[in-house]
């Protein structure tokens, strides 16, 4: 790939995908300075746009070809050398990029990464097969599919016009989404199947989590956890952005106020609303993302409004999602009342949220250079926990540290195959030969993971239950949270109410009734949705239930998946 670019250079930039190498090494200040004089010597132009806007276009297009000429060169120094792409793991066990150099880079420097030319054992798969995978992955780089067999269809139909000459491959990848990576899988296409990175990413993954915590089947097809009657790739925010017009048409009478909300209304700004959401974003927050979108076509007002809007659509279409968020949230703020810190755990290591409030200080330092005195003001941690934060960051970190949890689980598998495997969070990158097997590697991850329900009791026994005896003397009853069956009422409630000290003010009582009333809630309202009512009739509904879920993620499809 790197040698293709280099020799098609000109080509790359007359068609658009390159910015003129020469703009790399210009002078931005003496440029901007020729505009200046350019532009006031110029009566004519001064109608069409301002000077602001030639000068920020500039700027763009100079640091645009300076990114570009310095991947470039950063690829010709790496060439033929064998290099570790570094990541670092967070308290909750999510692996997050680090450098320059890396595979979730733009698609210019992930264009020219190849896997190091080890020795593979357990390579199974046909070259046929492979080229199909190629194949596949080239298209889905090209744009969208709801079905594989599509995306195979499509490259084999284009396959005369994509190789007829090295020109027509660029003119064609113009129209890619990903031009450059698209264009690395046709060239890799007949060769280095072994080395040739493939992407897997999983779809919308907290909500993935959210249809296995809740056993909801809707959601979990929505999300391809388990697979749609059509066969079809289904993508959650369109289904999300469907179900918001309809709800926003039902709620906004003004026609042409509702014109203006649809113009902008689109998948990305759905997911930039509703994919935080979940981690607890908050209704400022959902606000800002508003009012960036729609800039002056919506009033502050109206802005606002909209966020409500998108708060209410929630707990109307998706209560149970919302009602767990609330459990786990109130579960940790007990924690934080109590003075503890919030624990997470998974069976490679435990973790505890312990935030705590800052103040500000002002100190005078003396700057030795301009030798003048000036005010720094810093923030300095306290001894006691911010409660806000801790109950709004409850969710993420709760959810982050299961979608670890899976990720480290379907490395395991991959590294026992000898699979050479790179991911972040929950997207995979391996190698043709063993991309196939990552769907039903991660699917088994859920299987194996057991009944939802005890992952929340867990949770609840180790913040509530646990704490509260010393010397680990706790009874029998508890012991046996690991059953999947709801911890009654009476125990949490004693439990709770033996926390709050006999000397309480009225006032604070009756906040602490009303959250106990609340943990109950939230926490039936879930035992609720993980219980069939169809199933009542059978000894253990919990059970019955989870093995319907179960069963639709064993028989889940082997389609093998391929997009990014």
């Amino acid at each position: 790939m790197l040698e293709f670019i280099v020799r098609y250079r000109a080509t790359f930039e007359k068609v658009g995908l390159l910015m003129p190498e020469i703009l790399a090494h210009v002078n931005l200040k003496e440029a901007c300075d020729l505009i200046r004089i350019s532009y006031f010597n110029n009566k004519a132009i001064k109608y069409a746009c301002s000077l602001s806007f030639l000068l920020k276009e500039l700027a763009k297009r100079v640091q645009a070809a300076r990114y570009e000429d310095f991947i470039i060169r950063l690829a010709s120094a790496y060439e033929d050398y064998v290099f570790y792409l570094p990541a670092f793991m967070d308290f909750r066990g999510r692996i997050y990029r680090s450098g320059i150099l890396h595979f979730h880079e733009r698609d210019l420097s992930r264009c020219f990464i190849l896997f190091d030319n080890n020795q593979q054992e357990g390579n199974e798969g046909s070259k046929l097969l492979e080229n199909d995978i190629v194949a596949s992955s080239a298209a889905f780089k090209f744009k969208k599919f709801y079905l594989y067999e599509d995306a195979l269809q499509w490259y084999k139909e284009n396959k005369s016009l994509i190789e007829a000459s090295d020109e027509s491959l660029i003119s064609f990848a113009k129209g890619a989404s990903d031009p450059f990576m698209f264009i690395a899988k046709v060239l890799c296409y007949e060769n280095v199947h072994d080395r040739l990175p493939i992407t897997q990413d999983a779809a919308a993954s907290a909500y993935q989590i959210m249809s296995y915590l809740l056993l909801n089947e809707e959601m979990a097809r929505k999300t391809n956890l388990i697979p749609h009657p059509d066969g079809k790739i289904q993508d959650v925010y369109m289904y999300m952005l469907n179900e918001f017009k309809e709800y926003l048409h039902h709620q906004i009478n003004d026609k042409s106020k509702m014109d203006i909300i649809e113009s902008k209304l689109d998948r990305k700004l759905i997911k930039s609303l509703f994919m935080p959401l979940i981690y607890g974003k908050t209704l400022i927050s959902i606000n800002n993302d508003i009012r960036v979108k729609y800039d002056q076509l919506l009033s502050r007002k109206d802005s606002y409004n909209l966020a409500i809007l998108s708060k209410e659509f929630m707990n109307l279409k998706y209560p149970d999602i919302v009602n767990l968020m609330k459990l786990i949230s109130i579960i940790s703020w007990f924690s934080s009342v109590m003075d503890r810190a919030v624990v997470y755990s998974i069976p490679y290591f435990t973790t505890r949220q312990d935030y705590m409030y800052f103040v500000k200080e002002v100190i005078i330092v003396y700057e030795r250079d301009s030798k003048k005195r000036r005010r720094v003001t810093l923030s300095v941690p306290t001894t006691k926990r911010d409660k806000r934060k801790t109950q709004s960051s409850a969710c993420a970190n709760f959810i982050h540290q299961k979608d670890a949890f899976i990720a480290m689980k379907v490395v395991e598998s991959l590294l026992r195959q000898g699979a050479p495997i790179y991911t972040v969070h929950d997207n995979f990158i391996t190698t043709s030969p063993y991309v196939i097997r990552v769907p039903d590697i991660y699917t088994n991850v859920f299987i194996n993971m057991g009944h939802p329900l005890l992952i929340i009791n867990e949770f609840i026994y180790r913040n509530i239950i646990y704490p509260y005896y010393p010397n680990n003397n706790i009874p029998l009853f508890f012991k046996s949270y690991l059953d999947i069956y709801p911890i009654p009422d009476k125990y949490l409630t004693d439990i709770l109410n033996s926390h709050l000290p006999d000397k309480s003010l009225t006032k604070d009582k009756k906040i602490w009734d009303k959250k106990v009333s609340d943990f109950l809630k939230y926490y039936n309202n879930y035992a609720d949705a993980v219980r069939s009512k169809q199933m009542e009739d059978y000894d253990d509904p919990y059970e019955e239930m989870w093995k319907k879920f179960k069963t639709l993620l064993e028989n889940r499809s082997h389609n093998y998946s391929v997009h990014y």
